[in-house]
Order: structure tokens, then sequence, then C-alpha cells
């Protein structure tokens, strides 16, 4: 994958994952294995570092009425092919996206990045949850780039540096689905 990444990005060529579930517009195009008949049509951006995470986290918006511009599943790999920054910069150009829910692990510091991006660059409201805050210190977990050392990578640490830029972060895939919610009020779409 890094000979593929070192050939196609100076070529103007987006590579997605390369280990994850793809890329979704309900109704527009879906390329990947994301289950197409979870998702409806609305404003929520959605990008994740965890392919089933995804899957949850949009059927628990659609159970409550909301829909997604784009999902974009990035995956956890060390080898990054579109990070969290080149997401978000998309979906803040994106008309259709009106709120962004970030999906995060344990491992790396791609969240932490992504915070500070956010507080930068993106107007867009944003919603996170990070995955693994009951995972031991200096354990392989899952994906081969979710490593803990020391408090680096954890997902406290995620947290609270989401937290402290003025994103939201929920503690399961439901309490994310609320919080988006309470934020579109009464208004799903």
């Amino acid at each position: 994958m890094l000979k593929a990444h070192a050939y196609i990005r100076p070529r103007g060529v987006t590579m997605i994952g390369p280990n994850c579930p793809g890329v979704l517009s309900p109704g527009k195009a879906n390329v990947g294995i994301i289950p197409a008949e979870v998702f409806a049509a609305g404003a929520v951006g959605l990008v994740s570092r965890s392919g089933t995470l995804t899957y949850q986290i949009g059927y628990e918006l659609a159970q409550l009425g909301l829909g997604n511009s784009t999902i974009v599943g990035i995956g956890g790999d060390p080898v990054v092919g579109s990070s969290f920054i080149d997401v978000l910069e998309r979906f803040e150009a994106d008309a259709e996206t009106e709120l962004i829910v970030l999906v995060g692990e344990i491992g790396g510091d791609e969240e932490e990045k992504a915070a500070r991006y956010v507080e930068e660059h993106v107007t867009t409201p944003v919603v996170a949850y990070i995955a693994g805050f009951s995972a031991p210190p200096g354990k392989t977990m899952g994906h081969a780039g979710a490593i803990i050392s020391g408090s680096s990578g954890t997902a406290q640490a995620k947290k609270e540096a989401l937290e402290a830029v003025g994103i939201q972060v929920g503690t399961t895939p439901t309490e994310v689905a609320q919080l988006v919610a309470a934020r579109f009020g009464s208004r799903a779409s």
C-alpha cells in the first residue's frame, strides 16, 4: 500500500483506506462495502476509522430519522490513504453537510490532529465517538494502528483533545446519535 500510495498521491488520486468499508452518499453513490440500506440521505457527514462503528452509528442516526450526506470509512491502518483532516476539509466545503460525526479509536494521534484542525478550520458542528476506553495500555487492539504507548493514543487523551476544542464526545454510539439529534432539534433530516 505504501508503493500504491506513493504512486497515486502525486497524480491527484485520492485513496480511501486502504483497509476500510469505503464511501457512501445515500441515494447517489456507493464505493465499497457499506450497506446502503442502513443509511438514509440527509445532512450528517460521518467519517470513521471503524467499519463496524460506521454501520452502528449510521443505524442509530436512522432510528432517530436522521440521514447522511456522505459516509467515509477511512480505516485504522498505519498507512493512511485519507485522514480525518482530508475528510473534514471536504465536509466543511460541502453545502449538504450540516453536522459532522467523527468516529475514532485508540492508537496513534489522528484524532488529536483532527481536533486541532477543527479548531482552526471547521465551522460545521462536530460530534465525536472514541472506541477503546476499556483497552489495556500497551496492548494491540484490533487495527494495526491501535497501539497505546503510555498516555499517548488513549481514548481518554483523545476525548480530552476533542472536548478542549468544543467537540462533544459521546460515550456510546447511541449517545452520539442523541447528541446529533439534539443539535438538529426537532427537525430530522
